[in-house]
């Protein structure tokens, strides 16, 4: 009984393995500016392309900007991220270094026109994470933060827009870099069915039995 015990506290552990990420709006309390946070920042302006690289401004960690769409960056003050045809309805961010990984995401939008757009993320044990819609206007500048409430690591940051509230400018992007841990294994990084879970419970609770008959 002690084998199966070990290997039901295995299955349910390997359930349990993901990061709890959140998401935070707003420049008040939400932008991260402490120790480790970088600026990413953008190639020349002018540089297009459907996959475009950022660097941070102090470990140089390279940051890809991946989208359906071609991309350019403009300027005006601090370098910006823009659709070539003014819309960027979709783009990814993540760093090109696959062991890197971030507790932190902080990101500013402005709206094609006042709407709604999508942020999810993806922890480093691949489950996905989808923080709904929302509002994105065009007057102002609409801050997010992507963050880690349990020190596990953000592999990747999707925002979206819809139709004409598409993105009309991404900029201000800050991340704080850091390796990720030693591979977690296949257990951790694919989610278990919940039959596994279910059969991994119950496992435990034969465990239990046996126990209180031995007593």
């Amino acid at each position: 009984m002690k084998k199966l015990s070990a290997i039901a506290v295995a299955l349910l552990a390997a359930t349990q393995a993901h990061a709890t990420l959140t998401l935070c709006e707003g420049p008040a309390g939400c932008t991260i500016q402490g120790e480790g946070i970088e600026n990413v920042l953008f190639p020349a302006v002018g540089t297009t392309g459907f996959v475009i690289q950022g660097e941070t401004n102090q470990t140089n960690t390279i940051i890809d900007f991946t989208s359906l769409e071609e991309m350019v960056v403009t300027g005006g003050g601090q370098a910006k991220l823009e659709a070539v045809d003014g819309s960027l309805d979709i783009v990814k961010i993540e760093a090109n270094d696959d062991t890197i990984g971030f507790l932190n995401f902080v990101f500013n939008v402005h709206a094609t026109e006042t709407g709604l757009i999508n942020v999810s993320a993806i922890d480093n044990f691949g489950t996905a994470f989808d923080f709904g819609n929302r509002a994105a206007s065009e007057n102002g500048q609409n801050w997010f933060t992507v963050g880690s409430l349990d020190d596990q690591y953000i592999k990747s940051v999707t925002i979206t827009g819809f139709g004409i509230t598409g993105i009309d400018e991404l900029q201000q992007v800050r991340v704080d870099p850091a390796t990720l841990p030693n591979d977690p294994g296949p257990l951790s990084e694919v989610p278990l069915p919940a039959s596994v879970w279910m059969f991994g419970s119950a496992l435990v609770g034969l465990a239990g039995v046996a126990r209180r008959r031995r007593q």
